[in-house]
């Protein structure tokens, strides 16, 4: 029985030694495509950033804008309105108090643009030192494993969409605590 079991073992070292450079070939290449992969979703995280960095910055001009667009709007209405009732309100204390409470609006406007930049730009930093934070952690997890972690896959496919909806949804409610 010690016989038969020693002459497989040595068949199995000896498989091993006649395919141990097929082998080594297979492990070779493996390897190579693995790390062209990892540098692949690299470059393609890198870009996906920078445009998402880019469509939150144009997403806030475009508010911005917007935003400067109806204060304007609402200073030639409010002084249009003002100037026509100044003959009238003279008689009426209380309407004056009302126009003065109304000529606050534009500045509470321009406080909430401020407010709305300041919140975008702390987004993006945010996303920017998440995705640090996560390129640091995979770059550790590629040295130890040469793979990206399923886990950060799906931590990128819902924060950054979340992020985004979030950021909409605050800046809608904004503007409509001040309407």
């Amino acid at each position: 029985m010690e016989k038969e079991e020693l002459e497989v073992l040595i068949e199995i070292r000896d498989f091993f030694r006649r395919h141990k450079q097929e082998i080594a070939r297979e492990l070779g290449e493996s390897d190579n495509a693995l790390r062209e992969a990892l540098k692949e979703i690299k470059d393609t995280s890198f870009y996906s950033v920078t445009e998402l960095k880019r469509q939150l910055v144009e997403q806030s001009e475009t508010f911005k804008d917007i935003i400067n667009e109806e204060r304007d709007s609402f200073i030639d209405v409010s002084n249009t309105v003002k100037e026509q009732f100044d003959k009238q309100v003279k008689a009426y204390p209380q309407i004056v108090e009302r126009l003065e409470d109304l000529s606050e609006i534009p500045h509470k406007l321009d406080v909430l643009i401020n407010k709305m930049e300041q919140y975008n730009w702390q987004l993006v930093e945010n996303v920017n030192s998440m995705i640090r934070r996560i390129d640091m952690r995979r770059d550790e997890a590629q040295v130890r494993q040469n793979r990206i972690p399923v886990w950060l896959r799906i931590l990128l496919a819902i924060c950054v969409p979340l992020m985004t909806i979030c950021s909409i949804i605050t800046m809608i409610a904004t503007v409509a605590i001040f309407k």
